[in-house]
């Protein structure tokens, strides 16, 4: 676990997800926030396995909300256009963000950073089977970095899942 301040980050490699399958996706069509697609995910209680990874003292933690988001060569997604982010987590004392990588292949360099006030604290490797979890306050942002056009025919590929133990 890596902890940075007040907030803790951490990776847990080789984390499957039997029988999850990738929503439909659209894509996002405004150029100046990012560029890739996107899907909700409707049954959130598919998303249970996940939760087993984190704190098991709390059973009020639950999964709220969840995207699935895929960047192509040439797609990323700016920090002002985080997906999950919003004031709903307000009265939790502890949102957490899991995001499992369900890419096909690695893709070196197309990580997702995590910044505390616009400083990056935490880097997670576009790696299948990676399962990040990170605490997520009103001064965490994320961004989904630059996907080169080098990379012809790789494809990343997030479950991004939002916790809380709010009542």
């Amino acid at each position: 676990m890596i902890a940075i301040g007040s907030r803790t980050a951490t990776l847990v490699d080789g984390v499957a997800l039997p029988g999850f399958a990738v929503p439909p996706l659209v894509r996002f069509p405004a150029i100046d926030d990012g560029a890739y697609s996107w899907g909700d995910v409707a049954d959130l209680a598919v998303l249970a396995p996940l939760v087993a990874h984190v704190d098991r003292d709390d059973p009020r933690r639950r999964v709220v909300r969840a995207r699935v988001v895929a960047l192509e060569p040439g797609d990323y997604i700016l920090a002002h256009h985080d997906p999950l982010a919003d004031a709903s987590d307000a009265d939790d004392d502890l949102p957490l963000e899991l995001v499992l990588d369900l890419s096909p292949a690695a893709s070196p360099g197309a990580e997702l950073y995590y910044r505390r006030r616009g400083a990056a604290f935490f880097a997670v490797p576009a790696t299948p089977g990676t399962l990040a979890i990170v605490e997520r306050g009103p001064a965490i942002t994320a961004n989904h970095s630059y996907l080169s056009k080098r990379h012809r025919g790789a494809r990343v590929v997030r479950l991004i899942a939002r916790l809380t133990s709010a009542r």
